[in-house]
């Protein structure tokens, strides 16, 4: 019977992320994100946006997604009926 937990415990550690993998990882990851967001931070500051600055997905997904035509058709996207 130990023979088989110990079996079962080396497949799951086997399988499991070491501590120090993930934590390089979390701090890969949040170094980046630190960055971009300085980077953002300091493109807003400025008075006039550095070239490419709306090209971004996230600053350009409102003018892509009102410019697809299946998507501007939906109920709701358009004008009233009122002002008709």
């Amino acid at each position: 019977m130990n023979f088989f937990l110990d079996y079962i415990r080396q497949k799951i550690e086997a399988s499991m992320q070491s501590s120090e993998d993930r934590r390089s990882e979390w701090e890969e990851n949040l170094n980046r994100e630190t960055a971009r967001a300085q980077t953002t931070a300091r493109y807003l500051s400025l008075p006039t946006k550095p070239w490419g600055f709306w090209k971004d997905e996230k600053l350009s997904a409102k003018y892509e997604t009102n410019a697809d035509p299946a998507v501007s058709k939906l109920p709701g996207r358009s004008t009233p009926d009122v002002l008709s």
